[in-house]
């Protein structure tokens, strides 16, 4: 089952129940937490357990939903960020 949650302007990351309807190969973080949160809220995160942290296409549409936001995939070969940059996701150093 894939873990979500969000990251906060002061650094506190939220782990959230995973809504989707399916978990195994999907995130959906709890509406009431981003609410909750909302004039805090720095990114989101999401793992993929069972495999790489590439982006999928859900993951792509997922992320230009919340444009203002840092989104970071955690995956079995580390983790990745991404941002949206004029419209379209791109990955970013973390160095």
């Amino acid at each position: 089952i894939e873990q979500c949650g969000i990251v906060l302007k002061d650094g506190s990351v939220i782990p959230s129940k995973n809504l989707h309807e399916k978990p195994e190969t999907g995130f959906r973080v709890d509406p009431v937490l981003l609410v909750k949160h909302a004039d805090r809220l720095a990114a989101t995160w999401h793992s993929h357990p069972d495999g790489p942290a590439n982006l999928s296409q859900a993951d792509y549409l997922c992320f230009l939903q919340w444009p203002n936001l840092t989104h970071y995939i955690f995956g079995v070969d580390g983790v990745r960020v991404f941002l949206v940059d004029d419209g379209l996701v791109v990955e970013v150093s973390i160095d």
